[in-house]
């Protein structure tokens, strides 16, 4: 599609993206060894903090190169 010739952080927002798809296939596997239902809490705000928070940031800020 050629982002990166487009969009300055067109990278950052791909990376991003990635490790947000890969935190969601962690909680898949946390939630289902997960013995209590605090641990589950925690690696739901875990994702909404870190790297959730990082994606909007980085893909929002996608600005357009003149």
């Amino acid at each position: 599609m050629n982002w990166p010739t487009l969009y300055e952080n067109a990278d950052g927002c791909r990376i991003a993206a990635s490790e947000l798809f890969d935190d969601f296939y962690r909680l898949n596997y946390n939630h289902t060894t997960s013995d209590s239902q605090i641990g589950k809490f925690f690696n739901i705000t875990a994702i909404v903090s870190t790297s959730y928070a990082t994606t909007l940031y980085a893909c929002y800020n996608m600005e357009r190169e003149v």
